[in-house]
């Protein structure tokens, strides 16, 4: 298991399912999309406090966790990119998962 140097518990907006982009990730994939998502939150608050790399492990550890395949999560960070929940240029040029709501509060 990796170092945790992030936080142990994070703050969660209760509007937060208002947010069109949540809605348009819930539209696109469903809970799995929303699930993914929370997961992936989880992750980068509980480890690095800001950031996670979308590698083959981090792949890997939520299509195990959820049941689901891999090429979906892939599509599902990737289109958290496009809809703005996550850096899509951080996302596209090193694969760098975080977003300025994340890096503000860490």
């Amino acid at each position: 298991m990796a170092k945790k140097s992030g936080f142990q518990y994070y703050k969660v907006n209760t509007d937060r399912y208002d947010d069109v982009r949540i809605r348009k990730l819930k539209t696109a994939f469903g809970t799995k999309g929303i699930s993914v998502y929370d997961y992936l939150l989880a992750q980068i608050y509980r480890y690095k406090g800001c950031f996670t790399v979308r590698d083959e492990n981090c792949v890997f550890n939520v299509a195990e966790y959820f049941g689901i395949k891999e090429q979906l999560v892939t599509e599902i960070i990737l289109y958290c990119g496009e809809v703005g929940l996550f850096d899509a240029g951080l996302l596209a040029s090193g694969n760098v998962i975080t977003s300025v709501a994340i890096q503000k509060r860490y």
